[in-house]
């Protein structure tokens, strides 16, 4: 995927879904990666976990301060005709109605804080209308919206949008962020992230059905949420991935205050992590996060108070 001219937001086309089923399931490997968008192209990985971007530690909030980052928790909002754009696309029989959508939504966010002190998200649904960047938008870095959006948009609505069941955006600045242990961390601040679902695909929420031609709507939005943290996707790029130990199965396990120690190229990758892409086929349904999904997370935001 090519790099932007001017590097003030990064597009990430997701694959929806890994067209492969394991008869067995795999031990856990343990390896993450960051954003393909954000390797400067050059041939030396290790200048990506200084260049990584992360939602920014600071306090207040959206709602209330103006303010974007982790402060009052990474606000999302759903837009308000997600679920009519997006319903009469699901197989499932009966169909779900709205609210198992947005609790499908909610959960999803709640698998990528569970366990950890300071990244959470809030649902400002209502208070903010999501909103995409105007065309041509002149400082798209700024943000529109919530941090967060979450939308269902026809192609013809949103760039790049491809044989994917859904796509993520998300803008950043050029300044160091504040990590959660309360000091400036190296790399890139993001700003804002929209979610944009495919309503000309198809979509389930019975993981039980299993379509291969359709996508699994909660671990779908997992792994945008993921995009939307600053992660990428481990079998893009396996010369950019990260682990700490030589043994596969071992989780990845972050350094609180230096988040880089100890990490080396790992080739290695569970193809059974969230973060996987499809390739352009359909998202099958998975458990939830996996040792290397959780790893990433924890690289970009330490699992630290801001005492430590």
């Amino acid at each position: 995927m090519r790099q932007s001219a001017v590097r003030r937001f990064a597009t990430i086309a997701v694959a929806s879904g890994l067209g492969l089923i394991l008869a067995t399931a795999p031990e856990p490997v343990g390896a993450f990666a960051l954003s393909e968008e954000l390797t400067n192209g050059t041939p030396y990985p290790r200048d990506d976990l200084e260049d990584a971007a992360r939602w920014s530690n600071t306090s207040g909030s959206l709602v209330a301060d103006k303010k974007r980052g982790l402060g009052g928790g990474v606000e999302y909002a759903v837009a308000e005709d997600f679920c009519e754009v997006l319903l009469p696309r699901f197989i499932d029989d009966p169909k779900p109605q709205c609210a198992d959508l947005l609790s499908a939504i909610a959960r999803a966010f709640e698998s990528w804080s569970d366990g950890h002190p300071v990244l959470k998200f809030t649902d400002v649904s209502g208070a903010v209308a999501p909103e995409l960047p105007p065309r041509g938008a002149p400082d798209p870095r700024r943000g529109y919206g919530a941090e967060i959006d979450i939308l269902a948009r026809e192609p013809s609505g949103f760039p790049r949008p491809g044989p994917f069941g859904a796509q993520t955006q998300f803008y950043y600045v050029q300044a160091d962020p504040v990590g959660t242990g309360g000091r400036p961390l190296p790399g890139n601040t993001l700003t804002s992230a929209d979610i944009v679902l495919n309503p000309t695909k198809c979509f389930y929420l019975d993981p039980v059905l299993e379509r291969s031609t359709c996508n699994h709507f909660e671990t779908l939005v997992l792994h945008e949420i993921g995009v939307s943290l600053g992660l990428g996707q481990p079998d893009v790029d396996a010369r950019r991935n990260w682990d700490n130990d030589v043994h596969p199965e071992n989780p990845v396990v972050i350094d609180c205050k230096e988040p880089t120690q100890g990490l080396r190229p790992s080739r290695r990758f569970d193809p059974n992590a969230v973060m996987i892409s499809s390739k352009g086929l359909a998202q099958r349904s998975l458990p939830g996060l996996a040792n290397d999904d959780i790893g990433g997370r924890d690289f970009l935001y330490p699992p630290c108070g801001a005492s430590q």
